[in-house]
């Protein structure tokens, strides 16, 4: 009877943990990362100090999570393949937390840390390193249903992009098999993606007619004329939080306009994809320059005022598209101008020039484009 007792209150004991787990996993979670940074900080104080004269930058992690410091002998020769290492049990959360200290755009972060979680889950919370290299982990990306192929190809992204960045250590025929799936996934998104334009329903309007519509309903001196006008020589984001300034500034934390006496210049810092394309600067056309000039004598606006104001501008465009019988915000003057741009039988080459000039790539280029009305 004790023991049928005893049993019954170790379930109940186990339950109730579990719960309090669930309750509190992101505090509990954290708490085990910040244990486990403390303990390597310990264990590289330990190495230094058993290692005085070795400067603290050969003291590094280097592949298989191991850290290695390299000694050298009194007359400050290196010893050849004489190291001391101390074993870094690598997990799941030491990947999420390398791939959040890298210095990335906050979206594509944001993003790499979703699909390295989702891979994870996919994975069952096993470690992952191992299933990279006997590609287990691929044939489970292959074979599962429940993700589309856009998905998909995140998921084989992160791969690739911790195999590249942590310098793990893949065998060739994994990362091979890994790269080949990959240009599947976008060969067949692509196709796709044909299919979405082919749809007769799926049609949009040519950005010129759009601009001629914006231009009638709301006036030459409007804010939703000025910024279609600027999206057309600067087809971006909802990126146009523009500070005005008359000089070049050496701050990057903002996105400006400057106001020079002849052409204007447009500044981007701060976009979802600064990290494969950099700063933006655009000398804007004599015509736009004049026509922002205009707009800014206008509305009175002076240096350090916003040229839009200080919100992004998706739901201003949103609202004032509704009007004019247009869908959607700012996303829809990329699927406009893209769309025309295709629809002139641009060349390869040309296609992947204009895929620069709106800091995208190529097969993302392919997503946004539609049928013109």
């Amino acid at each position: 009877m004790t023991k049928i007792r005893n049993d019954k209150v170790r379930e109940q004991d186990a339950l109730r943990q579990e719960k309090y787990y669930e309750l509190h996993k992101e505090e509990i979670n954290k708490r085990r990362r910040e244990r486990h940074a403390e303990k390597m900080k310990a264990k590289l104080e330990l190495v230094e100090k058993e290692n005085p004269t070795t400067p603290t930058d050969k003291i590094q992690v280097i592949k298989k999570d191991t850290l290695v410091v390299n000694n050298k002998k009194e007359d400050d020769t290196p010893v050849v393949e004489q190291v001391k290492v101390i074993k870094i049990h690598g997990k799941n959360d030491i990947l999420i937390e390398k791939l959040d200290k890298l210095d990335l755009n906050p979206n594509t972060k944001k993003k790499y840390i979703a699909d390295l979680k989702r891979l994870i889950t996919l994975n069952n919370n096993m470690e992952l390193i191992p299933t990279i290299r006997n590609m287990s982990i691929l044939k489970l990306i292959k074979e599962t249903e429940q993700y589309a192929n856009n998905t998909k190809l995140g998921l084989v992204q992160i791969i690739l992009f911790m195999i590249t960045n942590f310098n793990l250590v893949v065998n060739k025929k994994a990362v091979a098999e890994t790269k080949k799936y990959f240009e599947l996934l976008k060969s067949n998104i692509q196709q796709e993606h044909k299919a979405i334009v082919n749809e007769e329903t799926n049609t949009i309007m040519s950005f010129t007619c759009y601009i001629d519509k914006v231009k009638t309903t709301f006036g030459e001196d409007s804010k939703m004329y000025v910024l279609t006008k600027l999206y057309d020589e600067a087809t971006l984001r909802d990126d146009f939080v523009l500070k005005i300034v008359d000089k070049t500034p050496k701050d990057t934390n903002e996105n400006y306009i400057v106001n020079l006496k002849s052409n204007m210049v447009l500044i981007i810092n701060t976009y979802k994809t600064i990290q494969a394309y950099g700063q933006i600067k655009l000398k804007l056309t004599k015509a736009l320059s004049t026509l922002i000039k205009k707009y800014i004598e206008k509305n009175n606006l002076k240096v350090g005022d916003y040229l839009f104001g200080e919100n992004k501008l998706s739901d201003f465009v949103r609202y004032n598209n509704s009007k004019i019988g247009a869908d959607g915000g700012i996303s829809n003057f990329r699927k406009m101008k893209i769309s025309e741009e295709l629809s002139k039988g641009i060349s390869e080459e040309e296609r992947i020039t204009l895929a620069e000039k709106m800091k995208h790539s190529p097969l993302v280029q392919l997503s946004y484009v539609r049928k013109l009305k």
